[in-house]
């Protein structure tokens, strides 16, 4: 690498997630990007933005073991990309990142850095962790605008830091999703945020979150710079949370809003649906309650907002009529790119089979489609479903998850025939299919002759259970 980039090579992303890095390798890559950076520099010949690390993502390494101190062979290299070398976004996802390594790094990173983007997610950093080493990125010339610290087991006390952030960099992008900050936490943020103008993307699902502290939020956020995307997916809001919702729509657009799961009424949910018509893009409310009046808004939306490139709508419960209704609708929008239909009941029967092909094959934009959670009925409806998709250059990836597909031979290689016929797919999710071993390294096999280039069988057996046996004989 070091070679490459003496050579005058260009490297702007660098992907090493579950690459089984160890502290030495980080450091001999760190070393090799360091040495190379100076040499540039000392040349002249490169311009500051030319040397730039765009993405530099490490998650779920071991990198940080044992107990953490200052000499930590994998903490030094960390610190020299966070804090020297020229990287704009870095991924530290599940790497055993602690409360004292996180301590440890801290030191050796300021606001010298060039970081714009962290993600720190599946890391039990606690609370010191966290101020010594975000308060360092917050000070007045950081770069630092968006900040993910999804499942940290984060509680309602930190969420001030965070709040300090905002304030103090501008930071425009928030994730703490899976976080149990409940209503306090709320609060905290809210009222240590300042102007909060600059945020445009608030992701606060399942956070234990109430709808009488998020009609508080959306009320102050009224007053400020427009919020872009707003994901409360999991939290139980129930009416009180719906209408806040409708009252900020009243007065604010979003083009990104996810109320899934979150327990509003049909009533609630009539009227932001109506309210979101005219401009949002990608909106999801699976899994709350639904009724004839949701039903006529859902028609209306699709047939009247041009600009809806995603619909989650999972979950619904619709008659057998309405659901060969709503496909009908989806099949004339010109833009939707991604629709999730996952657990429709009666999408499994022959009757539904003729308009959900017509859907999969005439969906002019329809890029992905999640048909999760649906036991096809008819011994030859899954192989028709697929010459359908055939038939759409556009759509490229399938979800077929929660349906034992995988847990015997004689229904992995009718799913591996039936896929062969979707020359035009290139990504497959089978997530929580019942896989065994033997029968995925067979159905695996057989996928060599089809054009996918991701097949997705994560939440079914542990990873060393296929890994270490049958992935090096895939030969893929």
């Amino acid at each position: 690498l070091e070679t490459t980039l003496r050579e005058g090579g260009v490297l702007t992303s660098l992907d090493l997630a579950e690459a089984r890095l160890r502290d030495v390798d980080l450091h001999c890559l760190t070393v090799a990007l360091e040495t190379a950076y100076k040499y540039e520099c000392v040349r002249g010949e490169a311009l500051y933005d030319d040397l730039m690390l765009h993405r530099v993502d490490l998650s779920y390494n071991p990198i940080i073991v044992g107990k953490p101190h200052t000499n930590n062979f994998g903490l030094a290299p960390l610190s020299t990309l966070m804090g020297s070398l020229p990287v704009y976004s870095i991924l530290m996802r599940g790497i055993g990142l602690s409360r004292l390594s996180a301590e440890v790094l801290a030191s050796h990173v300021g606001s010298k850095s060039c970081l714009v983007s962290i993600d720190m997610s599946d890391n039990p950093v606690g609370r010191k962790g966290l101020e010594k080493l975000l308060i360092p990125l917050a000070d007045g010339e950081s770069q630092l605008r968006r900040i993910v610290m999804e499942e940290c087991s984060i509680s309602s006390q930190y969420c001030a830091l965070f709040g300090i952030i905002i304030r103090k960099t501008g930071v425009q992008h928030l994730s703490l999703a899976s976080n149990p900050i409940g209503d306090e936490g709320l609060h905290y943020l809210q009222s240590h945020m300042g102007s909060g103008k600059s945020l445009n993307y608030l992701d606060l699902g399942n956070c234990k979150i109430g709808g009488k502290m998020l009609r508080k939020l959306l009320d102050w956020l009224k007053e400020k710079r427009s919020l872009k995307t707003l994901i409360l997916r999991g939290n139980d809001l129930g009416d009180v949370g719906g209408k806040a919702i409708l009252s900020y729509l009243d007065e604010k657009e979003l083009s990104r809003l996810d109320i899934s799961r979150c327990n509003i009424s049909c009533k609630w949910l009539a009227k932001i649906i109506h309210k979101t018509a005219d401009h949002l893009q990608h909106f999801s409310f699976a899994g709350n309650p639904f009724d004839m009046k949701c039903f006529s808004e859902l028609k209306r939306l699709v047939a009247k907002n041009g600009r809806l490139q995603t619909l989650g709508i999972a979950d619904l419960q619709l008659s057998r009529e309405e659901t060969s209704n709503m496909i009908g609708e989806l099949l004339r929008s010109a833009s939707l790119r991604t629709v999730d239909l996952s657990f429709w009941s009666h999408l499994k029967q022959e009757s539904m089979l003729s308009p959900l092909k017509g859907f999969l094959s005439k969906g002019r934009a329809l890029q992905e489609v999640h048909l999760s959670g649906i036991l096809f009925e008819g011994e030859n409806s899954l192989a028709s479903l697929m010459l359908a998709i055939n038939e759409n250059d556009m759509l490229e990836k399938l979800h077929l998850s929660d349906v034992k597909y995988l847990a015997s031979e004689e229904s992995a290689q009718q799913l591996a025939s039936c896929v062969l016929l979707a020359s035009n797919l290139k990504e497959l999710v089978l997530q929580r299919t019942g896989l065994v071993p033997d029968v995925f390294l067979t159905f695996a096999k057989s996928l060599k002759r089809s054009k996918l280039r991701v097949v997705d069988v994560s939440d079914n057996l542990k990873y060393k259970d296929v890994s270490e046996k049958y992935l090096g004989e895939l030969d893929m």
